[in-house]
């Protein structure tokens, strides 16, 4: 499934909704746990590298309601999504990342008070540092590159250290998928799943 991809999302429901008729069932829950992380300035974050973190992070959570809303409607079922403690409070480096999480925290809000009338719960789960290779996917080095002549180089040298830092995260992915399973479950689903939070001392 390419959540960036209108025809991937809409054939993967297809699959999906035709799977549970034949075996009778409804389809009563919806994850969107898909996202992309890159760091970089405001200034110097290149806009495809930013539409890319929307279209996947937010954009993609429009698709896949589109295509599934219906059926978690009739179901009553339960909508999660995956934003982040990001999507609370910002910081330097992870602009553009936060704001897509921002963006799919007003999304929920306002799904949610759509879907009350039809008995559905929309949750959303906000990790702090949790272990996971999704930063490590950036390459560090290149924020670097520039030395001396970088103006902001003194701050993406303090940001990385205290991300390298924040890298040793005593919490496990566990965390995030029992609250996911909670919100799936749980006859009174939390609105927000704060988690995660990592104070270093």
């Amino acid at each position: 499934l390419d959540v960036t991809n209108d025809e991937s999302v809409d054939k993967a429901a297809a699959f999906v909704r035709k799977d549970l008729e034949s075996k009778n069932l409804q389809l009563v829950g919806l994850v969107n746990n898909a996202g992309v992380l890159k760091f970089g300035t405001i200034e110097e974050f290149d806009l495809d590298d930013a539409k890319w973190i929307f279209n996947v992070n937010f954009f993609a959570l429009y698709r896949m309601f589109r295509s599934l809303g219906k059926d978690i409607r009739e179901s009553a079922g339960r909508v999660i999504n995956m934003s982040s403690l990001d999507g609370l409070s910002a910081f330097a480096l992870v602009g553009t990342y936060s704001a897509s999480k921002f963006a799919m925290e007003a999304f929920s809000d306002s799904l949610r008070r759509e879907m009350i009338p039809f008995n559905v719960s929309v949750s959303v789960i906000e990790p702090g540092v949790v272990k996971s290779d999704m930063s490590m996917k950036t390459d560090f080095e290149v924020l670097l590159e520039g030395g001396s002549k970088d103006p902001y180089i003194d701050l993406k040298r303090s940001m990385l250290a205290e991300f390298e830092q924040m890298g040793d995260s005593p919490y496990e992915p566990i965390v995030c998928s029992e609250a996911v399973i909670d919100a799936l479950v749980n006859p009174y689903p939390k609105t927000r799943y704060v988690l995660a939070l990592f104070i270093s001392e």
